[in-house]
């Protein structure tokens, strides 16, 4: 990710498809892993409340994007 340039577009799924939304995507999946497992050994997470909003805001964006994902049944 360091090497390519943030602006630069990509396919991805939601409204912002430069290379910089993959950076704040992994950011947010491994945020919520990582609170799965401190939750699981019992530790309270420690979340930065503007990073916790931030992530919320990435999710309600995407979200809609989601269905063109999704399987069919």
């Amino acid at each position: 990710m360091r090497d390519t340039d943030p602006g630069a577009t990509m396919r991805a799924r939601g409204e912002d498809r430069r290379a910089r939304s993959r950076a704040r995507r992994t950011l947010f999946g491994t945020l919520v892993h990582r609170v799965g497992a401190e939750r699981a050994v019992g530790r309270a997470p420690d979340l930065v409340p503007v990073r916790a909003a931030d992530g919320v805001d990435e999710f309600l964006v995407d979200l809609p994007c989601a269905g063109l994902f999704a399987p069919t049944r």
